[in-house]
């Protein structure tokens, strides 16, 4: 039976936990089902200031939002009431401007929407002429601060910017109408930096400007009007039409399911409605419709009966993208000459991928000195979508001159700017367990490999003249090596993460080494045998 035992312990290691190969270990990774305060992503908080009565964004209260409630994101809507008939002022501008460095500040990002009232009564907008130039006074702030922008929604026309109560763009619209509302896209498109979206009110006015077909894979993520804008629905789950959002259910739903894939999609809840206002449909139009942000703020009795349902939770974890890592395989020791092999699968369980682009590193730190060195993959995190398993797989060259020595790797999928790169609340953590480090942003992989300069790896002791061998396997109490002049090597043991590891010599001779095991937890440990610059890599198995 304790052979037996030991047998089904040895094949387990391969299939459930950490697996070696000849030079390769596989680790398998833990779901973690927490919610996780990801940027560009999830329930958000809505915010709004008029020029009359500027209200600036508090810092403390936005740093309260991600760490109460793992709110990344905030609606910024700027109400511009005083400027119906004149420009900006540069005290507004200046506002503005101030609102954007709190937002970097406190570690989140922002939707960021334009309006000139939140009435139906009265003027509801400016002239296009004034508008263009409202615009262009803009476009320094929307560069300026497009690292913490996460997208521009169309606004400015009509009430709250949704394109709808207009005073100067036609209700219901011309052809004269459309061309001007066009315009009024066409500005924002080039007022807003080419890295960011810009998102419709309804998926007609993106069909009646654009194109009637969805953007495909070839087009998505380029610098086009098509790539650029994607949808927002703020009366969600209020009627069939959702309030007037689709005018035709039957054309505009699978267009607007299979064009979400590639472009942003988000907005808020409506009126309470008996029929659709509840779990079943939320969950599966969200998933449907890619969402990747939902107001946490409106509508009060539509979240409440998700809370009361059991879904808000759910909703908050799958909103926007949710990557878990399964499985990956790395080298185990090479010499800085030769490649380092790193295939990682991943899933996600969100509705949604990043909008934005991300860079990926696979980031090799050396266990004595902490010293990184930092290697960029050719991922794309935007075309990891949902439902789909995702292998990557590389064979990386090792940065040039990094020392012998023994490295922790970590994935770090950071912030394309610069100057959020290297700020952990803009990174994205994974939904696993033990992996993340909220210090540095780095996802762990709960892995080591270690580094040799050429031709020591790989080269015989100096001594050795017929293999090492090690007994028994598995070992117990006790472990026992034998080779020729094995007692003149120094030994190291390391555990499956790379760690070393302190074991007890019981005996020796200038062939045999005694090992104390039984003190040892159970697991695969790497035994290494070094000696005048050279070294020998052994494999061992721990059962009690």
């Amino acid at each position: 039976m304790k052979s037996m035992k030991r047998i089904g312990f040895i094949l387990s290691l391969f299939i459930v936990s950490t697996a070696f190969s000849q030079n390769s270990t596989v680790v398998n990774y833990k779901a973690n089902t927490s919610p996780i305060a990801n940027p560009e992503r999830g329930f958000y908080k809505h915010t709004e200031t008029t020029a009359t009565n500027y209200v600036a964004l508090d810092e403390n209260e936005l740093v309260s939002y991600r760490v109460k409630n793992n709110n990344t994101l905030v609606l910024r809507i700027f109400y511009l009431e005083k400027f119906l008939n004149a420009p900006i002022d540069a005290n507004y501008l200046n506002a503005i401007k101030t609102d954007f460095a709190t937002i970097r500040k406190a570690g989140l990002k922002c939707i960021v929407r334009f309006a000139y009232t939140r009435t139906t009564n009265g003027q509801r907008d400016a002239s296009k002429k004034l508008m263009l130039q409202h615009i262009a006074q803009l476009q320094p702030l929307f560069e300026a601060n497009s690292d913490v922008i996460a997208l521009v929604q169309a606004g400015f026309i009509g009430t709250w910017g949704e394109w709808f109560y207009t005073t100067n763009f036609g209700m219901p619209p011309t052809i004269a109408d459309y061309t001007n509302r066009k315009i009024i896209m066409e500005a924002l498109l080039m007022a807003v930096p080419k890295n960011r979206m810009v998102q419709f009110r309804t998926p007609f006015f993106k069909q009646k400007m654009y194109q009637q077909s969805p953007v495909t894979q070839e087009q998505a993520y380029t610098e086009t009007a098509v790539a650029r804008t994607g949808h927002f629905n703020d009366c969600f789950l209020s009627d069939e039409t959702d309030n007037g959002t689709f005018s035709n259910v039957s054309t505009e739903t699978p267009y607007l399911e299979a064009e979400t894939r590639y472009v942003p999609m988000g907005g808020e809840t409506c009126d309470p409605n008996t029929v659709r206002s509840n779990c079943t449909t939320a969950l599966d139009e969200m998933n449907r419709f890619h969402y990747s942000f939902l107001n946490m703020d409106y509508n009060a009795g539509v979240l409440t009966k998700f809370k009361n349902d059991k879904c808000f939770g759910e909703i908050g974890n799958r909103l926007g993208y949710r990557f878990e890592l399964k499985s990956a395989e790395f080298s185990n020791q090479l010499t800085e000459s030769e490649r380092l092999h790193c295939s990682l699968t991943i899933i996600n369980t969100g509705f949604a991928t990043p909008f934005n682009k991300k860079t990926v590193r696979l980031i090799l730190r050396n266990k004595e000195d902490r010293k990184e060195y930092p290697i960029v993959l050719a991922a794309d995190p935007r075309f990891w979508e949902k439902d789909k398993i995702h292998q990557l797989s590389y064979d990386l060259n090792i940065p040039s001159g990094i020392p012998s020595g023994t490295y922790d790797l970590l994935l770090h999928i950071a912030d394309e700017d610069s100057r959020l790169s290297n700020r952990p609340e803009y990174a994205i953590q994974l939904a696993n367990s033990g992996t993340w480090e909220s210090r540095t942003g780095y996802n762990k992989l709960l892995h080591s490999v270690v580094i040799s300069a050429p031709n020591t790896l790989k080269s015989q002791p100096v001594s050795v003249n017929a293999a090492p061998s090690i007994m028994p396997t598995p070992a117990d109490e006790s472990l026992t090596i034998e080779a020729t002049d094995v007692a003149s090597f120094e030994i190291v043991f390391y555990n499956s993460i790379g760690e070393k590891v302190t074991v007890d010599k019981l005996s020796q001779t200038s062939t045999k080494l005694v090992f104390a095991t039984k003190n040892l937890p159970d697991g695969t440990y790497l035994i290494e045998l070094k000696k005048e610059g050279t070294s020998e890599f052994l494999k061992a198995v721990i059962e009690h």
